[in-house]
């Protein structure tokens, strides 16, 4: 009797180990998938037009999305997260501000650097996807995750959490224009504005952004124009 007991308060304990390692991943991937406002994700077949396979950009976000949804759970991987040096937090500090500037993202005050508590960053990559990082800044009353992808050096993805000093625009038009200019995308010149999108049938990338909860969770990204959505 005593033996089962035993067994059976280890299996507990086995579970509940592997359950407390795996949910910080599976809730990543969860927020991921809805950043991307998807259920189920199909490939599309990729028609680019001439113009835009002659952006580097394009392909790599294309591929780094690929990447991400066509590579298992336990395939991805991160960099245990550490403080980033002191250039990396200039680099990706100006930036932000330059979205800014674009009018992409919207600050309630002239002073970034005088808010910042920390700034934390992490590799992600897999077989595929590479040459990624994560940056985390930390605000007195706000935490923004940005993707910045190595090869092109630019933001491609923005989360931010907290009522803060920054917010991303209301206005889609600064959005469109602010955020194409950004990524250098602008030169496409076929960007248009469709229901809560902001999509280049040449590139087949539309720029999403999400602002929920008050202003509390909002999402700004670059992707992939998916064939279908279920």
């Amino acid at each position: 009797m005593r033996n089962k007991l035993y067994i059976y308060l280890g299996s507990i304990i086995f579970i509940t180990l592997i359950f407390s390692i795996s949910l910080p991943s599976l809730v990543a991937k969860f927020d991921e998938l809805y950043l991307l406002g998807t259920h189920e994700l199909k490939k599309m077949d990729l028609n680019l037009d001439s113009e835009a396979k002659d952006i580097p950009l394009v392909q790599r976000i294309h591929d780094i999305y690929d990447g991400i949804y066509s590579t298992d759970e336990s395939e991805i991987a991160s960099v245990v997260q550490i403080i980033a040096t002191s250039d990396e937090q200039k680099i990706i500090l100006e930036q932000l501000k330059e979205l800014i500037e674009k009018k992409v993202l919207v600050n309630n005050d002239d002073y970034i650097t005088d808010k910042v508590e920390s700034v934390y960053v992490k590799m992600i990559y897999s077989s595929i996807v590479q040459n990624l990082k994560e940056y985390v800044i930390n605000f007195r009353d706000q935490q923004i995750s940005l993707w910045w992808d190595i090869e092109s050096n630019k933001i491609i993805s923005i989360k931010i959490i907290g009522n803060g000093q920054i917010r991303v625009n209301d206005n889609k038009e600064d959005i469109l224009r602010g955020y194409s200019s950004y990524l250098n995308l602008d030169l496409l010149g076929d960007w248009v504005i469709e229901s809560d999108v902001i999509q280049s049938n040449k590139s087949s990338l539309i720029i999403k952004a999400d602002i929920l909860n008050n202003k509390i969770e909002q999402y700004l990204s670059i992707i992939p124009k998916l064939a279908q959505i279920q």
